[in-house]
C-alpha cells in the first residue's frame, strides 16, 4: 500500500526490461572505461643495468617521442615521467650511444599490466632485448617519514607547553 492508502500497481514487464537493459549498458561502459581510460605513469630510467653478471651501459642520450611530441629526454643516470592512458604504451625512442654519435630510432610498444599504476622501465635493458620481466617493475613513490628531531606541534617549545593556560594539563 502507498502512504495515501491506495494499492500499489505491479511493475510491468516492459519497465523491468528497460531497467535491466539500462543497468547492462552502464556495466559495459564501466568495464570499457576501466580498460581504455585507465591512467598509468611510466618512469623510464637511463641507468646502467646489471643482469646475470653482464653490465648493460646507459646510452649518452635518449629522447622519447609520442608521435610528433617529445615527451622525455634522458641523459645518463636520468629518470623521466610520462603519462599513459590505456593499457598500451607506444612511443619512438631516439638513442644516441655516445656524444655526437649516430642517432638510432627504435619504435617501442608494451602492454602495461592492469595492476600497475606506476611502471619503472630500465631503457638500456629494454634496448638490449632482455625479457620484459627484467627491465620492467612496479615503481613505488617514496614517502618521507618525519624525523625524530622535528618538533611535533603542541608538544612544547621555547614558548612553553601551554599548560600554564590550561591547555594540555589539568585545570
Amino acid at each position: 500500500m502507498k502512504k495515501n492508502g491506495t494499492k500499489r500497481e505491479p511493475t510491468s514487464k516492459r519497465v523491468v526490461v528497460f531497467r535491466v537493459a539500462a543497468l547492462a549498458v552502464l556495466l559495459i561502459v564501466a568495464a570499457l572505461m576501466f580498460v581504455i581510460g585507465r591512467g598509468h605513469t611510466i618512469y623510464p630510467e637511463n641507468k646502467s643495468f646489471e643482469y646475470e653478471g653482464k653490465t648493460y651501459e646507459a646510452p649518452y642520450k635518449v629522447t622519447i617521442w609520442d608521435g610528433a611530441e617529445k615527451v622525455g629526454k634522458l641523459s645518463k643516470k636520468d629518470r623521466g615521467q610520462i603519462p599513459c592512458i590505456g593499457q598500451t604504451f607506444q612511443v619512438t625512442v631516439d638513442v644516441e650511444w655516445e656524444k655526437g654519435g649516430q642517432i638510432e630510432r627504435i619504435p617501442f610498444t608494451m602492454k602495461v599490466p592492469y595492476g600497475m599504476d606506476n611502471v619503472l622501465i630500465n631503457v638500456p635493458a629494454m634496448l638490449a632485448g632482455l625479457p620484459q620481466e627484467v627491465w620492467m617493475e612496479e615503481f613505488f613513490l617514496a614517502v618521507e617519514e618525519p624525523t625524530e628531531d622535528e618538533d611535533v606541534p603542541g608538544t612544547g617549545d621555547e614558548f612553553g607547553t601551554g599548560e600554564e593556560f590550561g591547555i594540555g594539563g589539568e585545570v
